[in-house]
């Protein structure tokens, strides 16, 4: 429920900042880009902090309290473990900005797909006449 009332706060925001952009900006930039983003970006994000940011809490809970556990049994065996973490969370952040590229990526293809789309369904008398 709060990640509802979250993207509907987040889509709200977001047009109403689209609605204050200058002309320029939106002659740059096809009306179905910018209605895909405002649809499938908000609802991905409203998941994200909704989802991901309990997730994260809760290992970083069970590290610490591992981490602890272990540190008590044996100090050297204990920092081979936090150097163990330290590796896995560089290569979760590579991983993550490697995945968000192509998020991106996949977005900008899904802007464009809908602009055709779009522009297609406006113009479907003309399009049927051939």
């Amino acid at each position: 429920l709060s990640g509802a009332r979250l993207v509907a706060r987040l889509r709200d925001s977001l047009f109403s900042s689209l609605l204050r952009k200058p002309q320029s900006f939106h002659d740059t930039r096809s009306a179905g880009e910018l209605s895909s983003r405002l649809a499938s970006d908000c609802i991905k994000l409203g998941d994200v902090l909704s989802l991901n940011v309990n997730i994260v809490l809760r290992q970083v809970v069970q590290t610490i309290g591992g981490m602890s556990a272990v540190y008590r049994l044996d100090p050297r065996l204990a920092a081979i473990l936090g150097v163990g973490v330290l590796a896995r969370s560089l290569l979760s952040s590579y991983y993550g900005t490697f995945s968000r590229s192509i998020s991106n990526a996949q977005q900008t293809a899904l802007a464009e797909a809908s602009t055709v789309a779009q522009q297609c369904l406006l113009l479907i008398q003309t399009i049927k006449a051939y």
